[in-house]
């Protein structure tokens, strides 16, 4: 899985970007430079799904495929680009539909704390229910306890209801995905006598990498969310755990303050004085925007026929090369109306595929 997940990181990026970039991708650098790479190399379902992983480890799967020939490393080792051995792994359609179900961007900032409560709530309800008030929380994390507590303490009149619930709803669930993820889904929850498998045991039981049990177990956490999502009326106990999650447009802080400036009515000069930015950082502020939103309006900064003309050289070129792309517009449009221009490219067509 992991090894599936690397591959399409590195064919997507195609030597364009270098490995640090894909580190930062998987352990969700909130950088307005990480997040526009996500955007244009089309890798946001990526983003955080791997927050824990160290540059040292993966180094060493990159070398790994190296070895198995699967991608070629420059000289420095800084980039790299798939190989026809690592391209015919990608060609496994079963193994590269399962990448489809990660929505990083989407669902970043809500997995890890959705995984948490639920592996704290069953624990709590089950044990609490067989008259075992002493047990030690499996999860430390003093917001989740918290959490916890506060949804235990309106159904603790109801606790088997609850336990009726949540058994039927994860049942319906376990039932959507593969019987090797519905296995390690249940092979980690703790209930009264019974304690989950950590990922370093359920690695060794489905003799996998570590790699692969952090990666499935968070492709598992985003299917749930967007089974919760899309089935709310039918989750009643489950969308409990996410009642307090909104989506939001995912930008940095930073660029949502000078959102924030240029939606009041200020220019790009007054936001740079009021900001104390320089100008480029501002740039980097609105490409990021436009990736983001599809409704953002560039044409302050790029009339409708230079969009129409840039946009016509990005599609020909099928590259996102800036200066290759710029010596073909004859060096008559800027780096910044550019990337603009590649940012509401994108942003629209992904809008467009999730309404197809």
């Amino acid at each position: 899985m992991f090894i599936t997940v690397l591959l399409d990181c590195i064919r997507k990026i195609n030597s364009e970007r270098s490995i640090s970039s894909i580190y930062h991708l998987l352990t969700g650098k909130r950088s307005a430079q990480t997040l526009q790479d996500a955007h244009l190399y089309q890798l946001e379902n990526y983003f955080g799904i791997y927050k824990t992983i160290t540059r040292d480890e993966l180094a060493s799967v990159i070398k790994q495929l190296e070895r198995q020939k699967c991608i070629e490393s420059n000289q420095n080792a800084e980039t790299a680009q798939i190989s026809v051995v690592g391209k015919g792994l990608l060609d496994d359609a079963s193994i590269f539909l399962e990448l489809t179900g990660f929505n990083g961007m989407k669902y970043e900032n809500i997995s890890s704390h959705l995984e948490q409560r639920l592996l704290l709530l069953i624990q709590t309800i089950t044990n609490i229910e067989a008259r075992n008030n002493r047990f030690v929380a499996i999860v430390e994390d003093v917001g989740t306890q918290q959490f916890v507590k506060e949804i235990y303490n309106t159904m603790k009149n109801r606790r088997r209801e609850w336990l009726r619930g949540l058994f039927k709803e994860i049942h319906s669930f376990l039932r959507t995905i593969p019987q090797n993820q519905a296995s390690i889904f249940v092979d980690r929850l703790t209930g009264y006598d019974q304690f989950g498998l950590s990922k370093e045991q359920l690695a060794q039981k489905y003799q996998v990498s570590k790699h692969d049990i952090a990666v499935t177990l968070q492709l598992i956490i985003h299917k749930l969310l967007t089974f919760l999502l899309n089935e709310t009326k039918n989750s009643l106990y489950l969308s409990t755990l996410i009642k307090d999650y909104v989506e939001q447009t995912f930008i940095t802080n930073s660029a949502a303050e000078t959102l924030n400036l240029f939606q009041r009515g200020y220019n790009l000069e007054q936001i740079m004085s009021i900001r104390k930015l320089k100008e480029s950082t501002i740039h980097d502020h609105l490409v990021e925007i436009a990736y983001a939103d599809a409704d953002f309006n560039i044409e302050p900064f790029v009339t409708k026929d230079s969009f129409v003309e840039i946009a016509r050289v990005i599609d020909e070129l099928d590259s996102r090369k800036l200066k290759v792309i710029k010596q073909h517009l004859n060096e008559n449009y800027s780096y910044f109306q550019i990337r603009l221009v590649m940012a509401a490219m994108q942003s629209h067509h992904k809008r467009g595929s999730e309404l197809s």
